[in-house]
């Protein structure tokens, strides 16, 4: 197992060489439509080409897996990047600065370093396995952990969006019991916004300053689940589920 400090330093690197592409770009740039019919700005492909770059001189041996490029490297590696140049496109592209740059690494399909970094606000959030959950801002950084509430009734649910819950879902989505955990109790937070809101990644990294407890992101593809994943087992939550 390579040591986790360095490939942490790495992710941490990684994260702001994609920024050195994003900021210049920010509030400049148009969207283009992918076929998915999400959108897609020069700032996420060149954010993801650079990194790329980077992992290619550092870890040769690694697979890389980019939400802009896909999967690359050995078909038997051990350590796959996973890269997410600019999560939340649709408000990087009106300005919003609640856009973030994920990364992680898999250690045989288990998150063991994540990310998520905000380069607008120069705030980020990373973990290490067995290391513990830092929050690093431009004047402080501190450690974080979940707020342990005592019951889902006492806490702040938060989703971003009603797609993928049993309140609708398409007919190919496993519905996500949101209905259920309403029942219980708690306050549900849910963004406005194309597909759920502009603030959503944000919304999961405040986690720690508040209360929510419950987090639904209906129809999510892989890559944002990884770095939050490392991010919720070091903080406390229990994540993945």
């Amino acid at each position: 197992m390579p040591d986790l400090s360095s490939e942490l330093a790495l992710a941490l690197d990684l994260a702001r060489t994609a920024e050195a592409e994003i900021l210049p770009r920010f509030r400049t740039v148009t969207a283009t439509q992918k076929p998915d019919g999400t959108e897609v700005t020069e700032a996420d492909r060149e954010a993801e080409r650079v990194m790329r770059e980077q992992l290619s001189d550092a870890r040769p041996d690694h697979a890389v897996l980019g939400e802009e490029f896909g999967d690359t490297g050995p078909d038997d590696a051990r350590y796959r990047w996973v890269l997410d140049p600019v999560d939340g496109t649709a408000g990087f592209t009106i300005g919003v600065p609640l856009f973030g740059t994920l990364v992680a690494l898999l250690e045989d399909g288990v998150p063991v370093v994540g990310v998520i970094h905000f380069p607008a606000l120069d705030e980020t959030v990373y973990a290490a396995r067995g290391e513990g959950c830092r929050f690093r801002t431009e004047a402080d950084e501190m450690a974080v952990r979940v707020d342990p509430v005592p019951s889902v009734a006492d806490a702040t649910i938060t989703t971003t969006a009603l797609h993928s819950s049993d309140v609708t879902a398409a007919p190919d989505h496993v519905p996500q019991p949101l209905r259920e955990q309403l029942a219980v109790g708690g306050r549900m937070v849910i963004p406005i916004g194309p597909r759920g809101g502009y603030q959503t990644l944000w919304q999961f990294v405040k986690q720690p300053d508040g209360e929510m407890k419950a987090y639904n992101k209906g129809g999510v593809a892989f890559v944002p689940f990884t770095g939050k994943g490392i991010r919720g087992n070091e903080e406390g939550g229990g994540w993945p589920p």
